[in-house]
């Protein structure tokens, strides 16, 4: 019975200069008045584009998996320590990457926040504290490293062989499946 009504809601039997907000789609909508029928009809065409499954709705992210603000409004700056850390892995620390971002990164949004906003007056400590930042230490380095997924761990001297195609080892598999068979 859905389906039908949906069906016939996408014929769409009314003007679409008539169509401005969701309140006068309400209007035309006289069997249910909480849902208009171009929010029906879009429900329908992604049901159908979905192999006719529901759409999975993302979930909200948690503050967990969420990056700290500076980084996550400015992608541009995220790549920017993402691609230093990674040239510089041999000598990577956080106090190498406070370096950059007090050298670099920082007076580069501050920058940018002044182009954009078109003011000259506009210091670090402005700029810092609209991302809720007082200043940056090594302990907040070590946060966004944590989060941009570089941990601390010691290196150790592995190796891994792929030994199933070893001539020792095909003969083996060979006389195991003759006796399995038998």
């Amino acid at each position: 019975m859905a389906i039908d009504k949906i069906k016939k809601t996408e014929v769409c039997d009314f003007e679409e200069s008539d169509i401005d907000d969701d309140d006068q789609m309400a209007n035309h909508n006289k069997a249910n008045l909480w849902i208009s029928k171009r929010t029906l009809m879009q429900w329908f065409r992604d049901f159908r584009y979905n192999k006719e499954l529901f759409v999975n709705i993302p979930k909200k992210r948690s503050s967990i998996d969420r990056l700290p603000p500076f980084l996550d409004l400015n992608p541009d700056l995220k790549d920017l320590f993402l691609s230093y850390a990674r040239e510089n892995l041999a000598k990577l620390s956080p106090e190498l990457m406070l370096n950059y971002v007090n050298d670099d990164l920082v007076p580069l949004l501050v920058e940018q926040e002044r182009k954009e906003l078109e003011d000259e007056t506009i210091h670090r400590e402005d700029v810092l504290k609209s991302y809720r930042l007082k200043n940056i230490c090594i302990r907040t380095i070590c946060n966004w490293m944590d989060k941009l997924g570089f941990r601390y761990s010691t290196r150790k001297k592995t190796y891994y062989v792929d030994g199933h195609e070893r001539p020792d080892n095909v003969a083996y598999r060979s006389e195991y499946l003759q006796r399995y068979f038998s």
